[in-house]
Formats: C-alpha cells, structure tokens, sequence
C-alpha cells in the first residue's frame, strides 16, 4: 500500500472506518485474534518498509554524488553543449 508510514496509516484508517479489512502479504488471512497484535505487526512492518526506501535513497544519492566527483556525466549536458563518451569503463581502484 505504501512505503511511508505515515501515508499507510492513513489509508489503513480509513479503510477500518469503511469496514475493509487490509492484509499484508506477510500476514494472515484472519480476522480473528487480537487486533492489537496486527496492529502492531503491521506498524513493525511499515516501520521497516519506511526504513529501507530511506536507507535506498541515501545510497543512491551518496552514488550519484561520487559520480560527479570522479567526473561522469550523470543526465544530459546543457543546451550547446556536447558530453563528451568516455572510453570503455576502465576498472576503478580502492
């Protein structure tokens, strides 16, 4: 449904206000048993979810960062310019 908790939570309310039941992949397919364990269930899963699309993006910037310093060319060159095509990828030290 969402990888941000708080948009989850959300749509998670609204659809327990509808009278939906939501169900994760990762969870059983019960209404039975304590909601106060699938509710916490759900938020330690959201919580991690939440966690790894950060976690990615820090990564991916932190790349694109080290590409420009080492001089790549990362999207398309202003307009009259020409980018220049490095030669075949040479193996990167260290």
């Amino acid at each position: 449904m969402a990888r941000r908790a708080f948009e989850g939570i959300s749509v998670g309310r609204e659809l327990e206000r509808a009278d939906v039941p939501l169900f994760a992949s990762n969870e059983p397919l019960t209404l039975s048993g304590s909601r106060a364990q699938r509710i916490l269930q759900r938020r330690i899963n959201q919580s991690i979810a939440e966690y790894e699309v950060l976690n990615t993006l820090q990564q991916s910037w932190g790349g694109l960062c080290t590409h420009v310093r080492d001089g790549w060319n990362i999207g398309r060159p202003p307009y009259g310019y020409q980018a220049k095509s490095p030669p075949a990828s040479e193996p990167r030290e260290g």
